[in-house]
């Protein structure tokens, strides 16, 4: 067994060290890996025949913390220009699902109500991309595909990971939706459609409060270098070694992503389930609520292992991307959670959100 000590400039918080421990014991021949985010130090135990010193400062470089002393390609403004791409591509994919998804779907099936030019099962398909990227909800993408980069980073197996992470947040938002799913049972009654968010009902607006508040709390989290963990949520999500707490993490994240949308979501769900039973029986209603949630937590595996594979690409890239993703999901999240809690929950802010993303309530 040897020892190995390093400089790591690039340390900067205990979330580092979660990264790069689990990233180099993925190597074969990796016993053990410590270190001091103070003193910017790690220290890994290895068996030198299954693994060399070179491999093992090779793949802290590729994971954006070089050794001191190590030559590093600096990438300058193009790696930057890429970086910025990345985050413009989210911002259009968000925004082509909002117009071709949502604003679809309600003004030319829910408003007018003409559920009944449509297969039943095919209606539910497209009310589950429009609830996934309803205006209510898709300003919080930028800030989900931020921390899920926090997560993935220097990670093992990019696409198991990627997948394991986005089937938790996946239950997050299916969690909700049963729930929500519940409560029209139990009402029981038909309403018309209202995609008018100036109408929120007083819960619904404080639903969307404490959604918006707990996803800033998960920002504060990441900026802080700390995860969660917990009895209720470990037993309701029990984390297998490949996802570690990320994976409660992510079940939170998209059950916040569902219930802060539930002033879309809900009217459009509210639209599909009455109209199923009136249009058929029982079993139909529910295997329209059943593809209806399918659908919005294929979207958010979907989206979960884009992030993924654009991680790698920018930690190949970008030297500091790993220590910089971490505090731009803190930040992103901070900043959506805020404007989602508050800019709904006040009546300017509704009323600023109708102008700009639900225009033909005007």
């Amino acid at each position: 067994m040897a020892t190995q000590t390093l400089k790591v400039p690039d340390i900067h918080c205990a979330g580092c060290l979660r990264t790069i421990a689990g990233t180099l014991r993925t190597l074969p021949g990796v016993e053990s890996v410590g270190g001091d985010a103070a003193q910017k130090v790690i220290q890994v135990q290895f068996r030198p025949e299954l693994v060399s010193p070179t491999a093992i400062t090779d793949t802290l470089a590729a994971i954006g913390f070089p050794v001191e002393g190590t030559p590093v390609r600096d990438g300058a403004w193009r790696n930057w220009g890429l970086l910025l791409l990345a985050a413009l591509g989210a911002a259009v994919l968000g925004w082509l699902g909002y117009r071709l998804g949502f604003w679809r779907f309600v003004t030319g099936v829910a408003m007018p109500q003409a559920f009944g030019r449509y297969n039943l099962f095919a209606l539910a398909a497209g009310a589950g991309v429009a609830a996934f990227f309803s205006p209510c909800v898709f300003p919080l993408l930028p800030g989900y595909v931020a921390y899920d980069l926090g997560l993935q980073a220097g990670r093992g197996n990019r696409l198991v990971r990627s997948l394991a992470l986005g089937a938790a947040a996946a239950l997050g938002v299916i969690a909700v939706n049963v729930a929500i799913g519940a409560v029209i049972a139990l009402l029981g009654r038909a309403t018309p459609f209202q995609p008018d968010p100036r109408q929120d009902a007083p819960a619904i607006l404080m639903i969307r409060t404490l959604a918006g508040a707990a996803i800033a709390g998960l920002g504060v989290l990441t900026l802080t270098g700390k995860s969660l963990a917990g009895g209720l949520l470990t037993r309701l999500v029990p984390a297998p070694p490949a996802t570690g707490r990320g994976a409660r993490s992510m079940f939170l994240y998209g059950a916040f992503y569902s219930a802060a949308g539930i002033g879309c979501t809900g009217p459009i769900l509210l639209s599909l389930v009455l109209f199923a039973f009136t249009a058929g029986s029982a079993a139909r209603a529910v295997g329209a609520f059943a593809v209806f949630s399918l659908v919005m937590g294929v979207l958010m595996v979907g989206v979960t292992v884009l992030a993924g594979f654009s991680q790698t690409l920018l930690t190949q890239r970008l030297r500091v991307a790993t220590p910089f993703l971490h505090r731009l999901g803190g930040l992103v999240m901070i900043l959506v959670g805020g404007y989602t809690a508050v800019s709904l929950a006040t009546g300017p802010g509704r009323e600023l959100f109708v102008r700009l993303f639900l225009p033909f309530l005007r």
